[in-house]
């Protein structure tokens, strides 16, 4: 796989920053690229007063600056002894907006971060720094749970593609259709009936009364008969073998439980989906299933 020459690494230092650091480096491995190694440095004149210093800031920001290059340039040997291409990065400023930043002055292909740093929260809060990398990169972002990694090989087999026939969903099988063949592995396409999606083409008067079972078995059926063309389209495309899932509810915890039932090994998703919006608001469903997946998730903007 070349697809990935230029990585860029996120790291606060935190133990459970540390789960993303395999992910990077068996994919730097396959394409014989380079990991960017990044830590911002947040909150200086904060800390500055925290640690009681009121005035004498840019000395303190100068030594805090030095420690951590330091902890940076020995993570990075760290990395380099796997025998790996290693830079590292270390700036001032807004971790996501530094990182967006750095990944473009690096021409970097892929970010690969993991959802929860030093506090170790499960649930996330609007604003953090991996639901804003995740929301505003214009390159593909790997996320991983501190708890996703528990084996020694990084192996895609199994790549699960959630659809909702749109274009921009689409754009997302390209490069699940690469991770997956790698590992002479397998496709997961993936539909989730949602309550509140609107169908357009059942007929009206099956919204209705005790029509509504019948109207939604012929949902069903209309959309078992897409996700089926759909997966032999995408067999013939890729010469691979696709297998179908089709879920109703909401679709994030859908996919998420679909991924932990068949055991994918990664995520593939297009952050917009039928409607092209951007979603930069809380909510969104690759933002959703990049908070409760247990597996590995790969974001793709479309746009």
């Amino acid at each position: 796989m070349n697809t990935f020459k230029h990585i860029l690494l996120t790291t606060d230092f935190s133990k459970n920053a540390e789960a993303a650091l395999p992910y990077a480096v068996a994919l730097a491995k396959q394409s014989g690229g380079t990991i960017h190694l990044f830590h911002a440095i947040a909150n200086e004149v904060g800390d500055a007063l925290a640690a009681g210093i009121p005035t004498g800031v840019l000395a303190w920001r100068t030594t805090e600056q030095q420690q951590q290059e330091t902890r940076l340039n020995d993570l990075a040997k760290l990395i380099a002894e796997k025998e790996v291409k290693v830079s590292p990065i270390c700036v001032y400023g807004n971790p996501a907006i530094q990182a967006i930043k750095a990944a473009q002055d690096v021409h970097a292909d892929l970010v690969v971060l993991s959802t929860r740093g030093r506090t170790g929260l499960a649930q996330w809060f609007l604003g953090s720094v991996a639901e804003k990398i995740v929301r505003l990169s214009p390159i593909p972002v790997l996320t991983i749970r501190p708890e996703a990694h528990t084996s020694s090989v990084i192996a895609f087999n199994t790549v699960l593609v959630p659809t909702d026939f749109s274009e921009n969903s689409e754009k997302a099988l390209p490069l699940a259709i690469e991770m997956a063949r790698q590992n002479g592995g397998k496709l997961l396409l993936v539909h989730v009936i949602e309550d509140s999606v609107y169908y357009p083409a059942e007929p009206p008067n099956y919204f209705i009364g005790p029509e509504a079972g019948a109207w939604m078995r012929y949902v069903k059926e209309g959309l078992e008969t897409q996700l089926a063309a759909a997966a032999k389209k995408l067999a013939a495309q890729s010469e691979m073998r696709v297998e179908t899932a089709l879920e109703s509810g909401q679709a994030a915890e859908q996919i998420a439980g679909i991924a932990r039932k068949k055991q994918a090994d990664l995520i593939v998703l297009a952050t917009h989906g039928r409607t092209g919006f951007s979603h930069l608001l809380s909510g969104s469903v690759a933002e959703r299933v990049v908070r409760s997946s247990t597996v590995p998730v790969l974001s793709i903007r479309p746009d």
